[in-house]
This record gives structure tokens, sequence and C-alpha cells, in this order.
């Protein structure tokens, strides 16, 4: 009997010790996370993210630490230091040997992709003229680039720098170099200058293409290489089953990167792109060879970086078959674009209640409706437009001038006036978006009790 209540005793108190130490815990986190979002002001969060949502999103008290000591590496490029390497770059161009600014052009890879914003914040860094700039298919007749006259009267150029942000395998800039060799035979020296540069994927570049230098200002190493003294080989080895046990919810291969005539298989990893295991982003954007639990949006995961995608979706079928699994799960989208349609939602769904509220609540009579366009019609001409609107629903507390443009816009196909029948249409709506927001109402209420 007595050692029956021994162990009893012995079992409640290692039960309270337990929830002591997860309160305890609980209260450690809360207070790293407000430490580091107060720390870490530079950083392009995703849309509507925070690290507590974020944070949460892990199984269990020993795995959000884990998410958070990762968080806390990551190097965020903000703009200002953005610029100041740029400057750093320049001038490191310019002691190169035989350099001379007047016969130099800088160029990117691609239209649209981050290469071009770096050339932009490139030549407004350090006061180049926009002429010697040139985009990347006019690398062998730059003179042609376009019709710009001072172009024409410009000594020819003998120097070309391909600007860059990142080089992670190198892949991309070594097809590019692949595709021009004849075009960079015209010139006496190519530069390859990135912001940021792996060690592996430098040396891939000059490996097999040893004509272009290859500088990048900040040289780093994969987050698990050896030589990375970032953490120590216990815990990385506990990171690397971190981020293994994710993967399944945050980038797997059969989902998120198909079998593509322009995209190998086996390209997602629970390291990010190519096993890239990079921490570092940009105040624009977030590479995908940085860890993905950082910037997915895969099946309802919520990132806290914004990353916007080169290749805007994957194949079809896939594509497709997340839609189905996220509606049949009721999954919520987290991809810019699902996030900005949300928010357009919610925008309309506050005006249209707004403008009910206004209008009475005997509005869903007939007659009521035909009472209220008569009364709204001031003139008499059958139609509805701005000043009468502004007259009726402008005044203090009510519709703001955003919110009447958006509603004529929206219903009066452009025109800036409302015809009955799409008064009408704009009532019809409201009504249904007065129903749906009592039925949430209720719910909440019934949550509540």
């Amino acid at each position: 009997m007595l050692r029956s209540l021994v162990g009893s005793e012995m079992c409640i108190r290692d039960r309270y010790q337990r929830r002591v130490r997860e309160v305890w815990r609980a209260m450690s986190l809360e207070a790293e996370l407000i430490e580091f979002e107060q720390s870490r002001a530079d950083l392009h969060w995703h849309l509507g993210a925070n690290m507590e949502t974020w944070v949460k999103q892990f199984d269990s008290g020993q795995d959000q630490a884990l998410g958070l000591l990762l968080a806390k590496h990551l190097k965020i490029i903000g703009q200002h230091e953005f610029r100041q390497v740029l400057r750093k770059m320049h001038q490191w161009l310019l002691a190169q040997p035989g350099v001379e600014l007047d016969k130099v052009v800088f160029s990117s890879f691609a239209y649209g992709k981050s290469g071009a914003l770096v050339q932009y914040y490139y030549r407004t860094s350090n006061w180049l003229h926009y002429c010697q700039n040139i985009p990347f298919n006019s690398i062998g007749d730059p003179k042609s680039a376009d019709g710009h006259p001072k172009r024409q009267h410009m000594p020819d150029p003998d120097t070309l720098v391909v600007l860059d942000d990142f080089v992670g395998e190198g892949s991309e800039a070594m097809n590019y170099f692949q595709l021009c060799k004849k075009e960079l035979q015209r010139y006496k020296r190519v530069f390859y200058m990135t912001v940021v540069g792996f060690e592996h994927g430098i040396q891939n570049i000059q490996d097999l293409h040893p004509e272009v230098t290859v500088k990048a200002h900040y040289v780093e190493r994969k987050l698990f290489d050896p030589c990375n003294s970032t953490f120590t080989e216990p815990v990385k080895l506990q990171l690397q089953g971190f981020l293994n046990k994710y993967q399944h919810r945050v980038y797997p291969d059969a989902d998120m990167d198909p079998d593509t005539p322009y995209r190998k298989p086996g390209v997602a990893h629970a390291f990010g792109y190519h096993a890239g295991e990079s921490m570092i982003g940009f105040f624009y954007n977030t590479q995908s060879n940085t860890l993905p639990i950082f910037w997915s949006v895969y099946k309802g995961w919520t990132p806290i970086f914004q990353r916007f995608d080169s290749y805007n979706r994957p194949e079809k079928h896939c594509h497709d078959r997340t839609e189905k699994h996220c509606h049949d799960r009721n999954i919520q989208d987290n991809s810019y674009g699902a996030v900005m349609h949300r928010q357009g939602i919610a925008q309309r769904q506050h005006h249209l209640l707004k403008l009910g509220m206004l209008l009475g609540s005997k509005i869903n009579q007939v007659r009521c409706l035909c009472d209220s366009f008569i009364e709204l019609d001031t003139n008499k001409d059958g139609v509805i437009d701005q000043q009468e609107f502004e007259a009726a629903l402008g005044c203090v507390d009510c519709l703001t001038v955003h919110e009447r443009e958006w509603l004529l816009e929206a219903y009066g196909n452009g025109t800036g006036s409302l015809e009955y029948t799409e008064f009408a249409a704009m009532v019809a709506d409201f009504q249904k978006e007065a129903l749906a927001q009592e039925h949430k109402d209720q719910h909440k209420r019934q949550r509540t009790r």
C-alpha cells in the first residue's frame, strides 16, 4: 500500500515537473520569437506570415527550437548592404589590369530575372551611363542593342562584365557561356561578377570556361559541408534529420520538380534545389537553393519568406493534383497569387457589406430596391453616376473615395456609372455576402461557447 502511494505521488510529481518544463520551454520560445522578429526587420516576409505561425507548424518543441535555430543563422542581404557590395565589386573591377571604364559593357543572363535587377542596381550605385548596359543577346554587337544615339559614338568595348546575384551549382552560367562562346571571343577580358557564390559552383564555371574570370563578393560553403563551422558535427546531424523529416511537407521531388525536358528529376531536396544547403536570401527574393522550410507554399505550408519562382507553375497534372488535394483536405494555398486573390475577395466583401449597411435592412424587397435606385438617381437619367454615388454614400463614416471608385468600376463595366440591372447585381452580391457573414459569426459564437 505504502509503495503504491509513493509510486502514485512520484508519477504526479513527474507530470507536474514535465508540465513546468513545457511551460518554461514555451515561454523561452516565445521570448526568442519576439527577439528574432525585432532583430530581423530587414527580412522580406511572406504576405501575412509571422514567426509564431511558422514555428507552430513543426510537430514538437524540439523541432520548433531547431527551426528557430536555423532561422537565426539565415543571412538576408538588405538593400543598403546590397548597394554597398555592388560598389565594392566595382572598385575591384577598376583595379584589374587593362580595364578602362569607357570600354566596359555590362550585361546579365535573362530578361525578367534577378540578374537584370542586379544590373540596374549596379548602374545606379556606381553612377554609370545607361548605354554601358546591354542585353545578353547583344554581346556580339553592343552598338546594336538599341537606337540610343550615344551608343553609336562610344568606343568599341574590350571588356564584358556579366552581373548576377547568386551562384549555386553554376549550371545556369555554364549553359549561357557555352551558348555564346563565339561572341565572347571579341572581348579581351570577360568577368562574371556575382554578389554570392558557392565554392563548388565557382570552381565548376572556371573549370569549364577558363576564359571567364569569376568574382564573388561573398564566397559561401554549403551548410553541412565539413569545412563549414556554423554548427558542430553533432548539431549538423540533428538538423539533417530534422529537415529530412519535413521534406514530404515542404519540397517533395515527385510533385515540386517533375521530370521535364528542361529540368532533371531528383533536383528537389530537403536541403533545397539541387541540395543547395544555402542560408542566403535577398531583400527582393529567396533562392530555391535556400532551405525550403523557409519559402515553400506546398499543400498549405506557411512560409516566412517570400519566393517568386522564375518558372511560375509546375506541370499541369501536378498542379491539378495539388489543387485537388488542397480542396479535399481544406488546406489553404499560401502561394503569392492565392494570398493576393484572397485579399481581393476580402476587400470586395468589406465594400459590399459596408454598402449594404448604408442602403438599409429592407433592401431585399423588390419595391424597396426600385425605390432606393430612384432615390439615388437624383437627376432621373436612369443611371447612378459618380457624383450621385458620392452624394448618397460619401458622407462621414460612409464609403471612402477608394471604396466608391472600386464599386463603380467593378459593377459599372468601366463606365463609371450604374444602370438599374448593375445596381441590382451589386445589391444581390451584398445579400450573399451578408448571409455568409451571418453564418460565419454564428459559427464563431458556437465555438466560443
